[in-house]
C-alpha cells in the first residue's frame, strides 16, 4: 500500500484537508490540534502541529475574523493585508534610514506577519493625494482590517483617523491621542539594567546626557529611572543633563565639574556628539570614562542597551492579528501596553573600575 503524500498540487498552498488526509484523521482533529485543543491528546497535537509545518501549511488568518464578525455582526474583510501607517508623506519615510533600527523592525515585522499568513503594506497618513478620510475608504474596500502605527514624529501628537472599523496597534510611546493598545520598548528598566551594570562593574560616579525631545518621547521613563537611583544614592550620581539643543560647551562644562566614571546617552547621535566632544577635548575613552547609549544601534560598536526589535516585531504583529481574528475594532476603552525589556551590550567605550 502507498504511503499517503504529504505534497499538494504544485504551487499551492497545502490545506487542513491535506494534512487530514496524510495523517489519516478527520479535518476537525487537524483543526483542534492547530488552536491547541486542551481536549485533544498531546501527542496528537503535537504529531499534527509537526506534520502541517513540515507541509508548509500557513493558516488562512480572516477565518477566525471573518466568524467573529458574523458573530457581531461586523463587515468582514476581504484579504490578509495589514496596514502600517505612518504620518509622512511617503508610506516609506518612517523607516529611514534603510539601516537603522525602524527598518530592522519592519523586516522582523514583515518576516513574521507573513508567518501567520499575513502581508503587510504600508500607507502615509500625510499624502497630500489621499487625506485620512480617503485613506480609510481605500482600507476598507480592500478589506484591510488591521492597522499598525508607525512610530510618530514628536510633533505630531494626535492621529485624524477613523478607526471604529479597524483593529489597531501603535509602536512605541510617541502618539498621544487616541490612547491605542502599543507595544514599546521597557524605558524605564532599560535605564535601570544599565544602571545595575555600571554599578556592579565599578563606577562610582554614573552621569545621564539627554534631549528634552527624547525625554518627551519616552514619556521620561528613562530619566524617571535614572532619578529614582540618585535619589537613593545622591553621590554616586550627578545631576542629569537634559539640553533642549545640543551645546558642546554646556556639555563640557557639566562633566568637568561633576568628573563622572561613566556617561549614559539616550540615543545614538549623542553618543556620537558625546564621545566626539570628550575626545576632541583631552579625555581617553573609556580610560578615563566609560560612555554608553541606551538605545545601541545593531551593527556599530558603542557600549550600553540593545532594543529587542525582533521581539517587539512579533509582539506587534500578535497583538494585532488577535486583534483583527476576535474583530476587536475601534479605540479601546482601556489601553493595554506591551513592555520589551533591553540587555547589555559590552563595547568599545566600556571599561571595568577598579
Amino acid at each position: 500500500m502507498n504511503e499517503p503524500s504529504h505534497r499538494n498540487e504544485p504551487g499551492a498552498a497545502p490545506r487542513m484537508v491535506d494534512i487530514a488526509r496524510a495523517a489519516g484523521v478527520h479535518q476537525s482533529t487537524v483543526s483542534r490540534a492547530l488552536r491547541g485543543d486542551p481536549a485533544l491528546p498531546e501527542a496528537t497535537r503535537q504529531r499534527l502541529t509537526a506534520l502541517a509545518e513540515a507541509m508548509g501549511y500557513r493558516p488562512n488568518p480572516l477565518v477566525s475574523a471573518l466568524i467573529a464578525e458574523r458573530k457581531r455582526g461586523r463587515p468582514s474583510g476581504k484579504g490578509s493585508v495589514l496596514a502600517v501607517l505612518s504620518a509622512g508623506k511617503r508610506p516609506d519615510e518612517w523607516r529611514n534610514p534603510p539601516q537603522g533600527s525602524y527598518a530592522q523592525l519592519y523586516g522582523y515585522m514583515q518576516a513574521h506577519a507573513h508567518q501567520l499568513g499575513y502581508r503587510l503594506e504600508e500607507f502615509a497618513l500625510g499624502d497630500p493625494g489621499i487625506g485620512p478620510a480617503r485613506l480609510q475608504q481605500i482600507l476598507l474596500s480592500r478589506g484591510i482590517r488591521g492597522i499598525i502605527l508607525a512610530p510618530m514624529p514628536l510633533e505630531v501628537k494626535e492621529m485624524d483617523f477613523d478607526l471604529r472599523d479597524f483593529a489597531a496597534v501603535a509602536l512605541r510611546l510617541y502618539l498621544q491621542r487616541p490612547l491605542l493598545d502599543r507595544v514599546s520598548p521597557d524605558y524605564f528598566s532599560v535605564m535601570m539594567s544599565a544602571l545595575q551594570k555600571l554599578e556592579e562593574s565599578g563606577h562610582r560616579r554614573i552621569g545621564f546626557l539627554s534631549s528634552t525631545g527624547v525625554d518627551e518621547r519616552v514619556r521620561h521613563r528613562s530619566l524617571g529611572a535614572y532619578l529614582v537611583n540618585r535619589q537613593q544614592a545622591s553621590r554616586r550620581y550627578l545631576k542629569p543633563l537634559v539640553l533642549e539643543n545640543w551645546s558642546e560647551h554646556a556639555f563640557l562644562d557639566w562633566v568637568r565639574k561633576g568628573n563622572p566614571d561613566a556617561l549614559i546617552t539616550s540615543i545614538y547621535p549623542q553618543y556620537v556628539k558625546a564621545r566626539q566632544s570628550l575626545q576632541g577635548n583631552g579625555w581617553s575613552l573609556p580610560r578615563d570614562m566609560s560612555v554608553i547609549n541606551l538605545d545601541c544601534h545593531r551593527d556599530t560598536n558603542e557600549a550600553g542597551m540593545v532594543h529587542h526589535l525582533k521581539l517587539e516585531a512579533v509582539s506587534a504583529i500578535n497583538f494585532l492579528t488577535k486583534k483583527v481574528e476576535s474583530a476587536d475594532f475601534g479605540v479601546p476603552a482601556q489601553s493595554c501596553r506591551l513592555s520589551i525589556p533591553g540587555c547589555w551590550r559590552d563595547g568599545e567605550t566600556f571599561a571595568l573600575r577598579g
